[in-house]
């Protein structure tokens, strides 16, 4: 029998007891997350903040060339508001040499051109997993003069989609906000592991917004659990319920943090656990909600908090907002409404909670940018729950604890319910046969999507599709056992390569379509160029110095055509269908990107059968006509397996010398493959869609619950 007794004290430990059970999970995510070079990646991200500010400057200014004060922009034309963004930039803007101290509290531009795209595209080769900080970053660059002028509502900018999905998943699978979600995770984890049988594990989460938080927990929680969504903005609300309707035990509540809770509805003592993730900061005046949520907490009870500490990174984003400003309590806050890390503690403690623990990567820079916190609610007496320990810590147990991957133990391998447009998709267990003759056993850490995999699902293969049987899927993972025969390979190695049409976290692969990982590359980057790049060359490997029209040019296939030309100096006429998408290809650098297709430049061009010899087959066309590369239908890989051994090689070689790259992409856990398959689907990606295997995330869920089909609809309103 569940219990849920009102204003009883919280069963669980402390926030200390919880962090040493969770030690050994956060240190393999520490050590994970170090293997994505954030320190690289967030310089490259402020470096294009400093370049975008410097250039809207230079179209503020009269004369760039000339010193400038604030009032001499506001004169030019600038909304005076906007002089809190620049005087928080100001430092940025000078450690990137773009802007210089003149006499009389005057400011000098360095430059008239900051090169923006360049920086850009340096990011997105250089930190691929990042793409929609960068994507973000083009798209409000982009737009930049005119807010700072007035002429548009920032905030307007962050409505319309796919730009609202693209900040979503910035606060979800963006690396860095991943990270700690994760670091949530493991704590969440070890709370479920105390709170003992019987007792219903009550959660609210505060300023859940997009949800990116939310869909960390929510997998982890045990069946005796009640979790309550909510945020100040109703519409929030809706998404969430289309994008959670698979979860049970899901309540959705508006709550606004700077009120009393009393007020809306919510009863003192009622949650055993708190969340509030990159929400509280928001608060007008910071000790005030943070006393009124601690009178949510049973005594005892749990915050558990995610917070950005670095205004700069936030600032392209949110900084020429209002509500960046709007916080009262300017003697805590006199800068920005952001706290330094090291202000956190003493912050909670003066609000009355107690065992302040704060986890993550204690190593520069990201220690003093982001961090994860658990702290509790004092407990009224020292009489417990009956269910407590008798000596205060309850006994960790292992029944309704969702932790770690069965594909440790067996193959987990993704089927289909039902196929078509409602497709259904479930992981099962599965025995994985020992290698043949030339094979190897692969343990798969990350798979890209393609759209084969949606045609798979919906039933909608083309003719000239490959069998599932067929390599054509890209890959990467470590070899557990060689087969027969295989001589380049020993267990243990890292490789990528071109595996068969089955999604699973252990497959039987062709040793012949297998490379060594090259450089330092992730698994997840590493899953991204194999089969797409592959593609490409096959299709591109004739191409005359001719323009190309490239249709869908932001998907995975778009992005691989896009620098594979690059490379080869060809000039790229990018046609896609939103601002966000143009702005992001403009960012980038490429000089024609239009909304719809020219029909006198595609007419009737086409890409070169590289299957036909160009002199006996081919015309002779005009260098002026541009050949036409359309990524809506999938680009298949030749059925000659010594052409795709040879194309492999030869792209694996340019990846190697880092004339190709790994590709844009965001990277979904296993236990998300349906919302995978959802954003693959839609128009709304930017670069590959990247499936993980890993036993430091929340597990797949049993075969499938029958509201699957409905959530599978659900996600693709949400995305349309």
């Amino acid at each position: 029998m569940i219990s849920n007794p009102t204003n009883e004290q919280s069963c669980l430990p402390g926030p200390s007891h919880i962090a040493v059970h969770a030690r050994d999970s956060i240190t393999r995510l520490v050590s994970d997350w170090r293997q994505l070079r954030w320190a690289h990646a967030h310089n490259l991200s402020k470096e294009c903040t400093a370049r975008a500010v410097a250039t809207a400057l230079a179209k503020l200014c009269a004369d760039p060339a000339v010193p400038f004060k604030t009032d001499d922009l506001v004169e030019n034309g600038m909304d005076a508001r906007h002089s809190r963004l620049l005087t928080l930039l100001t430092p940025l803007l000078r450690r990137y040499g773009f802007l210089e101290p003149r006499d009389n509290s005057s400011w000098q531009l360095t430059a008239t051109d900051f090169n923006l795209p360049e920086s850009l595209w340096r990011g997105t080769i250089a930190a691929p997993a990042f793409i929609s900080q960068f994507a973000m970053g083009a798209y409000l660059a982009e737009h930049l003069e005119h807010v700072l002028r007035g002429q548009q509502d920032p905030l307007m900018l962050l409505v319309p989609e796919p730009v609202r999905t693209m900040l979503g998943y910035f606060y979800d699978l963006a690396p860095v906000c991943r990270f700690h979600n994760r670091l949530a995770q493991a704590l969440l984890q070890q709370i479920v592991r105390h709170q003992p049988t019987g007792q219903l594990l009550r959660v609210l989460e505060v300023g859940a917004g997009t949800g990116g938080l939310t869909a960390a927990l929510l997998p982890l929680l045990p069946p005796a659990a009640h979790y309550t969504f909510t945020d100040v903005a109703p519409s929030f609300l809706t998404r969430a319920q289309q994008r959670f309707a698979a979860h049970e035990r899901v309540e959705y509540r508006t709550l606004d943090i700077d009120r009393d809770p009393a007020e809306q509805g919510f009863r003192p003592y009622q949650f055993d656990l708190v969340v509030a993730g990159n929400t509280l900061h928001t608060a007008k005046d910071l000790e005030a909600t943070l006393c009124h949520l601690r009178t949510l907490l049973a005594p005892g009870g749990h915050l558990l908090g995610v917070e950005a500490h670095d205004p700069e990174i936030l600032a392209l984003v949110f900084g020429t907002l209002d509500s960046f400003y709007g916080h009262t309590d300017k003697a805590l806050r006199p800068s920005s409404l952001l706290l330094a890390r090291d202000q956190w503690p003493g912050l909670l403690e003066r609000c009355g909670y107690t065992d302040v623990v704060q986890v993550g990567d204690d190593a520069l820079p990201l220690c003093e940018q982001f961090s994860t916190f658990l702290t509790a609610s004092p407990r009224t007496s020292a009489r417990l729950h009956h269910h407590a320990h008798p000596h205060g810590i309850p006994s960790a147990r292992t029944d309704d604890v969702r932790e770690g991957h069965p594909q440790h133990q067996h193959a987990l391998t993704l089927g289909l319910g039902d196929q078509g447009p409602a497709y259904r998709l479930q992981w099962s267990a599965t025995a994985c046969p020992p290698p043949g003759p030339g094979e190897v056993l692969l343990d798969v850490h990350a798979t890209a999507l393609s759209d084969l995999d949606i045609a798979w699902a919906t039933g909608r293969m083309p003719e000239a599709a490959p069998s599932r049987s067929t390599p054509s899927h890209s890959s990467a993972g470590v070899i557990t056992e060689c087969g027969p025969g295989v001589t380049t390979f020993r267990p243990g190695d890292r490789v990528a390569g071109l595996t068969t049409h089955h999604l699973a976290s252990r497959i039987v692969a062709d040793a012949r379509f297998l490379r060594p990982i090259p450089g330092k590359q992730s698994f997840t980057e590493a899953s991204t160029w194999p089969s797409t790049f592959t593609a490409v060359r096959h299709r591109l490997s004739r191409l005359p110095h001719r323009p190309v029209v490239l249709h869908r040019a932001t998907d995975g296939t778009g992005l691989a055509v896009l620098q594979y030309l690059r490379a080869q100096e060809a000039d790229v006429i990018a046609i896609v269908t939103n601002d966000l998408h143009r702005a992001f290809l403009r960012g980038v650098g490429v000089r024609h990107v239009s909304a719809a297709a020219d029909r006198t430049l595609a007419a009737e061009a086409r890409l070169p059968d590289p299957t036909q010899a160009p002199e006996a087959d081919e015309p002779a066309v005009s260098d002026s006509v541009p050949f036409r590369a359309d990524t809506a239908a999938p680009w298949l890989l030749p059925d000659d397996p010594e052409r795709l051994d040879r194309l492999l090689t030869e792209v694996t070689d340019l990846v190697a010398r880092r004339r190709l790259h790994p590709l844009p992409h965001l990277a979904f856990p296993a236990a998300r493959v349906t919302e995978a398959f959802a954003l693959q689907q839609s128009t709304h990606s930017i670069g590959m869609v990247v499936i993980t295997f890993d036993p430091l995330d929340e597990p797949p869920a049993p075969p499938f619950p029958p509201q699957t089909a409905t959530t599978i609809q659900s996600l693709r309103e949400t995305l349309a």
